[in-house]
Formats: C-alpha cells, sequence, structure tokens
C-alpha cells in the first residue's frame, strides 16, 4: 500500500463554525519528517529490528509446543506500537526483526521470509484499522480506543499472522498438516496476548510522566510492590501451590488490577498486566500456580487465557477511568479559568495565568499569545508560556519573531475564522508554518481558539503539545465560552487602562469608559447631563439642569450621605469618592434601583470646584458574574451543587464540628442510583438526564432548608446534612430519601422505577476530615448496593 500524501494546511484543520457545525475527520498517517536524513532512517531500522529480534529470542525460549510457535510472543505488541507511535514507514525494521528471528530459528529462508511478512502485514492491518476504525492515536485514553486495541489488534489482526505463518510452516515442510489447527490456535493466542499486554504499556508511557507532578510515586510503587508480592504469591510460591490450584487463587490480583485502573487509568492497567502476566509466566514455566495440571504447552495456554480476559478486563476499566478523569479535568479548568477572570488584577497576569492553567490541567506542554497589530494586519506573538522543565528554544524563537496574516497558519486561520481550530498532528500538515522547528522539538497536536468581544477577535490562544491529540469538542465548546469571556475582560482593562492615560493627560476627562456623564456645581446642582445619561436614568437634559443631582439619581436612603460628604470636602478637601473608581446603587426616574459603576473628577472652574461623574450600567456584568459563579459551583444538569463546591462545603462544616461550634453532628449520605444505567440504555440519554433531574428535585425536597445536595456525577448524589441534633436523623433522611426516589416517575409518557443504595456517615465526636467523611459515605454506599439494591448502610 502506497502511502497517504501529506494535506494542506486548510484540509487538515478542525473547526466549529456553529454548534450545529459536524467536526471534520482528520488523517491518520503521520509521514515522516519532512527530508528524513537516511543514516537516521537507516539506524532507527535497525535499532527496531534488534529490539523485536531480542523479544523474539526470548518469546522462543517458551516454544514447547513446536519450536517455530510459542504462545509468549512479546514481538507482536511491539510491532504495532512502534507503527502506531511513529508512523507506519517503520515496518522495514519490522520485517527485518522478524525475518532474522525466523530464519536463526532453523526455517527455511523461504519460509522465514513469509513468516516475517505476516508478522509484519499483522502490524500494519492492526495499526490501519485502529487508526481507520477508532481514529487511535499514539496513547489510549477513551474506551473506545481499548476496546478497538482488544478487537482489531489483539482478534482480528493476529489471525493474519497465525494463518500465514502455520501455511508456510506446512507449506515448506517445517509441520505436518496434521498439526495446522492446534499450532494456529497457539500462534494466535501468543499474538493475541502480546497485544493486550505489550502494545498499552508503550502506548501509555507518557502519562506517567506526570506521576511525580500529582503527588502519586509513593502511591504507584506501593501498588507494584503489593501487586508483584502477590503475583509472586500466587503463581511463583510453592506454599501456595497446591491451594492456588483448588481455590483459584489467581483472582487475588484482580482487586490489584482494579485498584491500578481506578487509580492510575489505562496506563496503570497496563503496567499492572505486564507486572502480573511476566510474574505469572515465569512462575508457570517453573511449576508453580494454578496451571499446573498437563504439559507446560497446556499450563501457558490456560494462564495465557486468563491473562488475555484480566488484562482486557483492565483496559476497558482503566480506559473509562481515564474519560472520566478527562471530563473532570476540563471541568477544573473551566473553573479555574473563571476564577482567574473573576480576581485578575491586570491583564497580562490574567493571560499568563489562564495559558498556564490550560497548559496544566489539560496537559499542553507550550502556549502561545497572539494580539492583533491593526495597523499592520497581522498578528503578534505576545506571550509563550511552557510547562515546568520543558523547553522548545527553536520553536519559540519562529514564533516570537514572525506575524501571521489573517488566514495564514493556525493563528491567522482561527483569527479569519472567528472560531476555534484544531489540528491532530501539525506534521502531517504540508504547509504548516513552523513545520521544521515542530518536527524537530517534538511538537505534533495543536489547537487554538480566538479571543473575541463583540463578534470582533481581539487576538488567538494557541496550544502545542508532544503527543498527537485527537480533536475533542467539548473542550473546543468551553473554550469558545473561555475566548468570550477573556475578551470582555480584556476589553473591560484596556479602557480602564485608556482612561487612566486620559486622566493624566487631560486633568481627569474620561473617554469611552463609562457611558454616562453627568457634571455638578460645588451646591450639588446639575449642569451637564449628557444623551447616555438621559437614556440610562429617564430623564431629559432640560429637566434636570439646574436640579439637585441626589434628588434625581441617589437612592433617598443614600441623599444624607452624599450631602454630608460633598460638605466635607468642599470644607477640608478629603473624600473618599473623588478621584477613585468605586460601585455604587443608582435611581432611575421611575424609581428603580441598579449598580452603576461610578468614577468623579473634580474640575477647577472659577475659583469654586465642579465635579463631573462618569457613569455606566454594570447591571448585565453583575448578572454575568452571578451567572458565572453559579456555573462554577453548580452541576450543568440537575442544578445541583457540583463536587468542587460540595467538597468545600463539606470541609467548612467538618472544620467546624472540629472546633465545637455547629450545635451538632454532620453527616454525609451517599446516594447511587441502582438501575439507571439500564434505564439510560434502554430509553436513551434524554429520558435518562430527565431522571436524573427529577431525582435531584426530590432529594432537594426530602432535606431541611440548611442541608445540601451535590452531584458527583453520572448517577451518583451527596447530601451533606450539618447541625444533627441527634445522629439518627440521619437515617431518617436516609429513609425519607429512599422513599421518594423509590416511587415511579413519570418520564414523556413512560412510568420509570428504580431504586437507591444510600451510605451513612457521622462525623466523630472529635471531628472527622472531609475526606474522611465522603470516603466513609462512599464505602458505605458500595456496601449497600452489595447488600442488594434499594438499601441502607451506615459507615462502621
Amino acid at each position: 500500500m502506497a502511502p497517504r500524501p501529506r494535506t494542506n494546511f486548510a484540509s487538515t484543520v478542525l473547526t466549529r463554525h456553529t454548534a450545529a457545525r459536524t467536526l471534520m475527520l482528520l488523517p491518520f498517517w503521520r509521514p515522516p519528517a519532512p527530508r528524513v536524513n537516511m543514516r537516521s532512517r537507516l539506524a532507527a531500522i535497525i535499532l527496531i529490528a534488534a529490539v523485536y529480534l531480542a523479544a523474539a529470542k526470548f518469546g522462543f525460549t517458551m516454544a514447547f509446543t513446536a519450536e517455530q510457535v510459542t504462545l509468549v510472543w512479546p514481538p507482536t505488541g511491539f510491532a504495532l506500537s512502534v507503527l502506531l507511535l511513529f508512523g507506519r514507514h517503520q515496518w522495514p525494521g519490522i520485517l527485518l526483526g522478524a525475518f532474522l528471528a525466523n530464519v536463526t530459528s532453523h526455517e527455511p529462508v523461504i519460509v522465514a521470509i513469509a513468516i516475517a511478512g505476516g508478522n509484519t502485514l499483522e502490524a500494519v492491518i492492526a495499526t490501519w484499522l485502529l487508526r481507520r476504525c477508532v481514529q487511535i492515536g499514539d496513547s489510549l485514553d477513551s474506551v473506545r480506543h481499548a476496546l478497538g486495541l482488544v478487537v482489531f489488534g489483539a482478534l482480528v489482526s493476529t489471525t493474519v499472522s497465525a494463518t500465514i505463518g502455520m501455511a508456510s510452516l506446512c507449506l515448506g515442510g517445517v509441520q505436518p498438516w496434521s498439526t495446522f489447527g492446534s499450532l494456529w490456535w497457539t500462534w494466535w493466542l501468543g499474538d493475541a496476548a502480546g497485544d493486550l499486554l505489550v502494545a498499552p504499556a508503550f502506548l501509555t508511557w507518557r502519562a506517567w510522566r506526570n506521576l511525580r507532578r500529582d503527588g502519586r510515586a509513593i502511591e504507584a510503587g506501593l501498588l507494584a510492590i503489593g501487586l508483584a508480592l502477590t503475583s509472586a504469591g500466587v503463581f511463583g510460591g510453592r506454599f501456595t501451590a497446591g491451594a492456588a490450584v483448588y481455590y483459584g487463587l489467581e483472582y487475588t490480583v484482580f482487586p490489584l488490577l482494579i485498584w491500578a485502573a481506578i487509580r492510575f487509568g489505562v496506563a496503570g492497567a497496563a503496567i499492572a498486566n505486564i507486572v502480573t502476566s511476566t510474574i505469572a509466566i515465569s512462575g508457570t514455566v517453573h511449576g508453580f500456580g494454578p496451571y499446573t495440571a498437563g504439559n507446560v504447552a497446556d499450563q501457558l495456554m490456560l494462564l495465557q487465557v486468563f491473562m488475555g480476559v484480566a488484562a482486557a478486563t483492565g483496559l476497558l476499566l482503566g480506559a473509562a477511568i481515564s474519560e472520566q478523569t478527562a471530563a473532570s479535568r476540563r471541568r477544573d479548568a473551566e473553573h479555574a479559568v473563571t476564577q482567574v477572570i473573576a480576581y485578575a488584577e491586570n491583564e497580562q497576569h490574567a493571560t499568563s495565568r489562564i495559558l498556564d492553567v490550560i497548559n496544566t490541567d489539560l496537559d499542553w506542554d507550550v502556549s502561545l499569545l497572539w494580539y492583533i497589530d491593526r495597523e499592520a494586519q497581522c498578528l503578534r506573538c505576545a506571550e509563550v508560556r511552557r510547562q515546568p522543565g520543558r523547553t522548545f528554544p527553536e520553536f519559540e524563537r519562529i514564533s516570537q519573531t514572525r506575524t501571521f496574516a489573517a488566514g495564514e497558519g493556525l493563528p491567522g486561520s482561527v483569527w479569519a475564522r472567528n472560531a476555534p481550530q484544531w489540528i491532530e498532528d501539525v506534521l502531517q500538515v504540508e504547509r504548516f508554518p513552523r513545520l521544521r522547528a515542530a518536527a524537530v522539538e517534538g511538537l505534533h497536536g495543536a489547537f487554538a481558539f480566538p479571543i473575541t468581544v463583540g463578534g470582533d477577535v481581539l487576538g488567538v490562544f494557541e496550544f502545542f503539545s508532544r503527543s498527537v491529540r485527537r480533536p475533542d469538542a467539548d473542550l473546543l465548546r468551553m473554550l469558545s465560552s473561555v475566548g468570550a469571556a477573556v475578551g470582555q475582560f480584556l476589553a473591560r482593562k484596556r479602557v480602564e487602562q485608556e482612561i487612566r492615560y486620559s486622566e493624566a493627560r487631560k486633568a481627569g476627562m474620561l473617554e469611552a469608559a463609562l457611558d454616562c456623564i453627568i457634571t455638578i456645581d460645588h451646591e450639588g446642582r446639575v449642569v451637564e447631563f449628557n444623551p447616555a445619561a438621559e437614556r440610562t436614568f429617564g430623564y431629559r437634559r432640560r429637566e434636570v439642569l439646574g436640579r439637585e443631582m441626589a434628588e434625581l439619581i441617589i437612592p433617598e436612603r443614600q441623599r444624607a450621605d452624599h450631602r454630608q460628604g460633598l460638605a466635607r470636602y468642599l470644607k477640608t478637601g478629603s473624600s473618599s469618592v473623588v478621584g477613585r473608581r468605586l460601585e455604587m446603587t443608582a435611581m432611575r426616574a421611575d424609581g428603580t434601583e441598579f449598580p452603576v459603576e461610578l468614577s468623579i473628577i473634580e474640575i477647577p472652574w472659577d475659583g469654586r470646584p465642579m465635579f463631573t461623574g462618569f457613569l455606566r450600567d454594570i447591571t448585565e456584568q453583575k448578572h454575568m458574574m452571578q451567572q458565572l459563579a453559579f456555573r462554577a459551583s453548580h452541576d450543568g444538569l440537575t442544578d445541583s451543587l457540583n463536587r468542587p463546591a460540595f467538597m468545600e462545603r463539606l470541609r467548612d462544616a467538618a472544620t467546624r464540628t472540629k472546633v465545637g461550634d455547629s450545635g451538632g453532628t454532620a453527616a454525609v449520605l451517599f446516594t447511587d442510583l441502582d438501575q439507571f444505567k439500564a434505564i439510560n440504555d434502554t430509553y436513551g440519554h434524554v429520558v435518562g438526564d430527565r431522571l436524573l433531574v427529577a431525582a435531584a428535585r426530590r432529594l432537594r425536597r426530602c432535606v431541611r432548608p440548611g442541608d445540601t445536595v451535590a452531584r458527583f456525577g453520572g448517577d451518583e448524589f451527596a447530601v451533606l446534612l450539618e447541625k444533627l441534633g441527634d445522629p439518627s436523623e440521619a437515617s431518617v433522611i436516609a429513609e425519607r430519601i429512599k422513599q421518594a426516589l423509590d416511587e415511579p416517575f413519570e418520564l414523556d409518557g413512560r412510568r420509570v422505577s428504580l431504586t437507591a443504595s444510600i451510605g451513612i456517615a457521622l462525623s466523630a465526636p472529635g471531628g472527622s476530615s472531609a475526606e474522611h467523611l465522603l470516603r466513609a459515605a462512599d464505602a458505605a454506599m458500595y456496601r449497600a448496593k452489595a447488600a442488594g439494591h434499594g438499601r441502607i448502610v451506615s459507615a462502621r
């Protein structure tokens, strides 16, 4: 098959003009970097062949059925990983390694060539299927990827190598045709195990570079030690040999495999599978463990079937956890950006923090901020940020010294289209600017989104990763709203900066920052009332000239303070409002009150001061900030608190309980809807979402006015009960919740019934930490589920 030609920039970029626009599919083959040095290419082929040969020789040491067929074949997973990570153009290295491995195993040259071709074709087909059908990149980060590896990698593509290999051995007279079936099965099983065990370890290695940063290195070490000791005890211990056969001790490794998948995602599952498989194979070959019946080949076959099932289960569970973790990181990043916008002191601080937040929380390596030069009509790089310990000097230098016109490169395309853009791998884009620097310094995935205000683009945020990154539609949608919020923030800060400059130049004349301009004399009477003030306050200019301003736009309760402040300033020159920017409440002609942003300056006039106030109605801004704060702390579907907000309240409650000022006990009820997945699968996500909304509504009706209800994700809810006079009140409320959720739901004409499992955790007399309460309630809930649906269990 001829390699796919590289495409131009426009056909590779992923864009979203509207929410309903279908995402474009991206090319998936990654060609070599431009003008690859042939010496480097040859070195890569030799290195790949050497590693393949070494892995093959190791596999052949366990060829107990036939010299050329083994149940342990790591090269299959290595070959698939090489083509996925570095591109299919690396197939000559696989072919050479496979040929050397077979020709040195007492096989005729023609047979060795045929088997090597089958091994190479198997890897190429698996790579093509994974790229084509599940759009896998150079990592496993979703259930779709893991399932694709199991199906297309382990189950489907391996039949190619097994069929070609056995046909070659039989046709070449190396093996009789009578053994074709049994040896084919052995060959296929060895290749499938290689894909399931070896390939995930290579594809997830990047995930471990964040281990130290996340503070989980110690946990990973303890897990590895525990897994190694358990595996050694089950599969390699003399004292457990008999017990392992009769009592199924091999299943004792499952809790540790699940721990690895839950805590470390698909990367943890991959390494745990490798550790367990290595120890299990070694022990089984030496006659230990649960699979000691029959000859060594039969023992290994049973072991490989067991490990294949365990590996597939762990990978799928880990992938599901990784997906959930990615969604949580997106939510955390959105919340963090919102916090930056809300509290940043200036433009530089805000943009730097936003770049750092997205780099860190969403794991991008380097980010750039581009601003539009209106005079030159181009984009210029204003800032470059990167994750600690990662440097890209050539790429940064080129970015900082060049400009982009509208439609040119990734930033220019975002500017021209006013929409986010995504590139799965910049090395696939033939006309991508900065291509050579990106290739040299290992940058692949990229995306960018505009900073907008009022439909106009102010600038562009651009991000790059050393990994090939698949398009993430949810991330693009989130960052579209972030770009608009950042644009409003930057516009406001720039206007404020212009105001400060104008104050210095023109003795206090403000420009364009506040819409309403009202000037009063030393007696507080209006002498100027501009058209914007007329529209805002509902007065005509002729109606207010000469009248006291306090009677017109200041609420009655504040008028005395205004008059006293004016008199004090005229007497002492001291004021808490003149020359400052502040917020206050103003009043319209119809008596309605609304918030305004106000700045007052003194204008000397004929020996007596006059005062000009610049006012702006900030009702919409206040409403927007309230909405942002609400979205940051509440679940978007059920309007219940989200996990971070719930944890904040829980920590506060735990602190009050510890110091003894809460007046009672705190409790956490952890609730899980038992049959929700089945209902969701049967009736669809729309009905499932409505069921969650209805369930949250019932939960809120069951608790007291001061209690807190939160959705933790999926079908899990948590309730915080504070100031319980009697700890038994928690059980009463839990029973009330259970009864409420037991009542059938009427959804779109359907009568839907479910039950709930509830775990209860009470704070200790001396106080308990928030994390302890939540873990205890969660554990109690899982015990309730294990005991049967619709149970209430209290923490021990």
